[in-house]
């Protein structure tokens, strides 16, 4: 039985990836052609379930502004950080990049120093190097994420222990583990 199980998970995962590279070959396929519509429209629907390679080439094309795309940074920066919430190494660079320099966001030294640790847990050069710049103008900012990590979990468990009391037929436990690398683990248990 695990045999067909992980069979039918594999087949699953090879067609979802044809799938994606479907749609990213038409978009490339329209793209190469010229028809620069069909090819962002193409883009567009793949990034929109979540494919981070047309995720990155929206991003690419309203950060350049080139073939069929306007120059919009607030879009570009949108479809970094969707591409970077997906696991994209490079997005997560980019959408560091962008909150470092205030490019199509707000500058936020904490959140560039977020997405350029995640980026450089997958040995990304280009987040290592701007990481250790902003560590040498900022060396304060490992404590300050930390800080605010905390922050923010003390208000979701605040604010989760206020709805628990609102809708008390329903426990919750929630296991919250701030890693050495900066890596937020939040779990949560539906007890009944």
């Amino acid at each position: 039985m695990r045999h067909y199980t992980l069979i039918l998970a594999t087949l699953l995962s090879m067609l979802i990836l044809v799938q994606s590279w479907g749609a990213d070959y038409k978009g490339l396929d329209a793209y190469e052609s010229g028809d620069y519509a069909t090819a962002l429209k193409e883009w567009t629907k793949a990034a929109n379930k979540g494919d981070t390679l047309s995720q990155g080439i929206l991003a690419e094309g309203y950060y350049f502004g080139d073939n069929g795309f306007l120059q919009d940074y607030k879009e570009a920066f949108k479809w970094f950080l969707k591409g970077a919430e997906g696991g994209d190494v490079y997005s997560q660079s980019q959408t560091g990049y962008s909150y470092e320099n205030g490019i199509g966001t707000e500058i936020d030294f904490i959140k560039a120093y977020n997405w350029y640790s995640k980026a450089t847990q997958q040995n990304d050069e280009y987040a290592k190097e701007h990481l250790a710049g902003l560590l040498e103008i900022y060396p304060d900012l490992e404590k300050e994420s930390k800080s605010l990590i905390e922050k923010e979990i003390e208000s979701a468990v605040s604010k989760s222990n206020n709805e628990s009391k609102i809708t008390t037929h329903t426990k919750k436990r929630y296991t919250i583990s701030l890693h050495q690398e900066n890596i937020l683990s939040v779990s949560y248990t539906h007890l009944t």
